[in-house]
C-alpha cells in the first residue's frame, strides 16, 4: 500500500481523531493531488482547537488549488492578520488575488514581500495588466477604419504590442493605399525587430506591395545578418523566390 492509503487505512478505524493526525493525512492527499479528500479532512480538522489554525492554512491551499479564490483569499487575509507565517501566506495571498484578477490589490500585496519576489510578481502583474488593456484595444480595431486606429494607437506599435492587429491594418489598407500599407510594414519591421513571427509576416506583406528588385535588395540584407533562426531565414528564401518572377 501507498503511505497515503496507509495512512487512511489506519486513521479509519474507530479511534478518537487527534489534530496531528488528521492535520497529517490532509496534508499527505494534498500533496498526492487528491484535493477533494484533502479539503474533506482540513473541514474536519479545524473542528479541533489544537489543529484549527494548520486546517485553515490547509484549506486555504485547497481552495486555491482548485479555483475558489475568494476563500483562499478571506482565509490567507486571516491568517496573515493573525501572524501565522506571514511571508509565506502572503505569497499564496498574491497568487490567489492574481489568479482572482484583482490586480491592483496583488500589487499592493507584492510590495510586503522580499524583494526578489516582489519583483516577480510585478513583472507578472504587469504583463497581465498589458494583456487586458491590448485586448480591450484590439476589439476597437475597425477594418474600414485602419489609418485611424494606426494613428490613434500609434506608441503601441512603438513598443511592438497589438502587432496581429497592425498587420492586419496594413493588409486592409494595401489595395488602395500601398504607400500607407509599406510605412505601417517598415514600422513594424523597426519596431519588432528579434520578433521573427512579426518580421516574417511584415516582410511578406512589402513582398506583394515593392518591386520585385527592392524587396530582393532588402531580404539580402535581411540575410546578411549573423544569427538569424534558420526556420526565418528559409521562410524568407521561400517568400521571396515565390513573389520573383521566373526568367523565360
Amino acid at each position: 500500500l501507498s503511505r497515503l492509503a496507509r495512512l487512511n487505512k489506519a486513521m479509519d478505524k474507530d479511534l478518537p481523531e487527534e489534530g496531528d493526525a488528521l492535520i497529517s493525512r490532509a496534508w499527505e492527499a494534498y500533496r498526492h493531488g487528491s484535493l477533494t479528500t484533502a479539503c474533506e479532512l482540513f473541514e474536519r480538522a479545524q473542528n479541533l482547537p489544537e489543529a484549527r489554525r494548520e486546517a485553515l492554512r490547509g484549506l486555504a491551499h485547497c481552495f486555491l488549488q482548485i479555483g475558489n479564490y475568494q476563500e483562499a483569499i478571506d482565509l490567507f487575509t486571516w491568517l496573515i492578520q493573525k501572524g501565522e507565517e506571514p511571508e509565506q501566506n502572503r505569497t499564496r495571498l498574491v497568487e490567489s488575488l492574481f489568479k482572482a484578477g484583482k490586480l491592483e490589490s496583488a500589487l499592493e500585496e507584492a510590495h510586503h514581500l522580499d524583494e526578489a519576489q516582489a519583483l516577480q510578481w510585478r513583472r507578472l502583474i504587469s504583463k497581465r495588466q498589458q494583456e487586458i488593456e491590448t485586448a480591450r484595444i484590439r476589439k476597437r480595431y475597425d477594418p474600414e477604419k485602419p489609418e485611424e486606429f494606426v494613428q490613434k494607437y500609434r506608441d503601441y506599435l512603438d513598443r511592438c504590442l497589438l502587432t496581429e492587429t497592425f498587420l492586419t491594418a496594413a493588409k486592409d489598407m494595401a489595395p488602395s493605399k500601398n504607400e500607407t500599407a509599406a510605412r505601417l510594414y517598415n514600422q513594424l519591421l523597426d519596431a519588432c525587430d528579434g520578433r521573427w513571427d512579426v518580421k516574417l509576416s511584415a516582410y511578406m506583406g512589402l513582398m506583394k506591395i515593392l518591386p520585385p528588385e527592392t524587396m530582393r535588395h532588402r531580404i539580402g540584407q535581411e540575410l546578411e545578418r549573423i544569427n538569424l533562426p534558420s526556420g526565418y531565414r528559409e521562410k524568407l528564401l521561400a517568400g521571396l523566390a515565390q513573389g520573383t518572377p521566373q526568367k523565360q
